[in-house]
């Protein structure tokens, strides 16, 4: 069993110094969601059902749907402000007072303070991946701003190590001229100039990267630590059926950066009973499996849980599939043994 180790996951790197130092001030940590709403490349979409905002009781706030993450232009339409992503590219000499205004209906406009908004961005500028791809962005806007460009959002980690620093090709790109390369399947571009909201689906590595730039201050992909810890624990005292419900429910709900990492950590331990049931299916007691085929059937039982969340195993970005070879050959031994 994995779960007689312990799982030996690298620590996750500190925060930059200046970032650090944030983290100990009182007024930073009240206002923290407000200040990394103005350094954040993504705006929060929903549908929200205002007819239940104004009443009397409890404050309540209802959305039909999902939430969600949407990306906009680089640079704003003529005669807007520059919001969310576009504010790390456009009319960055008065970066500081643009980002502070963003803040709107509210008293906070007047609370923030403008030198942490200046450290948060150059905090921003020396250690983010992704805002040293806006900024280079931003160089070509200022250079020639006719030149078309656009930003290639990564859908799939290249990093060999979960806190690997990643190399800014490794997670976005900026194109200048036609855009004419090959996307992946959930690579994202972002254009120079379009109207309308790109919506950022959840399973990209950088949903959340995006929407919560103070929580990850490097660009790095994010920690699947607690997950890898919760199927150990788990393990310890859950049947194999158990677990893998738990591994769906965690691909499903969970923010994993690399799903194949983490079937590598639990396989065995979810495939614990599979030799028995598959002994008992077909009447012979003398059956044994190669680790291959405890693994197949071990992901026949998960995509058979993924489709009641109408998922599949395709959609998680490494995960093995079923192996048809195997399952072709354990039905040609079925039938011999009973010819």
């Amino acid at each position: 069993m994995l779960s007689a180790g312990s799982s030996e996951t690298p620590p996750e790197p500190e925060a930059p110094p200046a970032l650090k130092k944030l983290f100990s001030s009182t007024h930073f940590q009240h206002d923290i969601r407000t200040y990394n709403s103005i350094l954040a490349f993504t705006s929060m979409g929903a549908q929200i059902d205002h007819s239940v905002m104004h009443k009397t009781g409890p404050f309540t706030y209802r959305i039909h749907g999902q939430n969600a993450h949407r990306i906009g232009s680089l640079v704003p339409e003529p005669g807007r402000p520059p919001k969310f992503s576009q504010l790390y590219i456009f009319d960055t000499a008065n970066e500081i007072q643009n980002r502070i205004t963003t803040v709107k209906r509210t008293a906070k406009v007047g609370e923030l303070d403008p030198k942490i908004v200046k450290e948060l961005i150059e905090t921003m500028d020396t250690y983010n991946c992704l805002t040293k791809i806006f900024r280079k962005a931003r160089d070509i806007h200022e250079t020639d701003s006719c030149q078309d460009f656009s930003i290639r959002l990564v859908g799939q980690s290249k990093c060999n190590r979960q806190y690997d620093m990643p190399q800014t090709d490794e997670i976005a790109g900026l194109i200048v001229g036609d855009f004419t390369e090959d996307m992946g399947e959930r690579d994202v571009v972002v254009q120079h100039r379009s109207s309308g909201l790109q919506h950022i689906s959840d399973m990209h590595p950088l949903f959340m990267t995006l929407q919560y730039p103070i929580l990850f201050p490097y660009g790095l992909l994010g920690s699947d630590k607690d997950w890898h810890d919760s199927m150990s624990e788990a393990s310890q005292f859950s049947s194999p059926r158990s677990l893998r419900c738990l591994f769906v429910l965690i691909l499903v709900f969970c923010q994993v950066s690399e799903p194949k990492k983490l079937w590598d950590h639990s396989w065995q331990d979810m495939a614990e009973d599979v030799l028995m049931h598959q002994r008992r299916l077909l009447r012979f007691q003398a059956l044994q499996l190669t680790p291959s085929e405890l693994q197949h059937y071990t992901l026949i039982e998960i995509e058979s849980l993924l489709q009641k969340f109408e998922k599949s195993l395709n959609e998680f970005t490494g995960m093995p599939l079923p192996n048809k070879a195997i399952m072709d050959e354990m039905k040609k031994k079925a039938m011999a043994r009973h010819n």
